[in-house]
């Protein structure tokens, strides 16, 4: 990860991964490991996805959601009511940057 951070120019200060878990996503020990990592309340971490399922299993662990339109992806049933629906990640770094 270290490699891909420095070469894509991102700015993580950590990954996180659901082996340590010993789960999967939609399982809520992994959204629990992003909560718990976090050190806040699970309103206050917001999972960011292009796949509705695994919004729908963060929301059920009380996070926050925000799903992005992707060419390649799992788009939310007429049922999904996440907090930010985003045409792309430029609408929702725009929207994180303004607030």
């Amino acid at each position: 990860m270290p490699g891909l951070n420095a070469h894509a120019g991102l700015g993580f200060q950590q990954a996180l991964s659901s082996e340590t878990v010993l789960a999967c996503k939609p399982a809520p020990e992994v959204y629990q490991l992003a909560i718990d990592t976090a050190g806040c309340p699970p309103e206050r971490v917001l999972m960011v996805a292009a796949h509705a399922w695994g919004l729908r299993g963060a929301q059920a662990t009380g996070m926050r959601t925000a799903y992005v339109q992707r060419p390649v992806g799992d788009p939310p049933a007429s049922s999904d009511v996440f907090d930010w629906r985003f045409d792309g990640l430029g609408e929702l770094i725009t929207a994180l940057t303004v607030r």
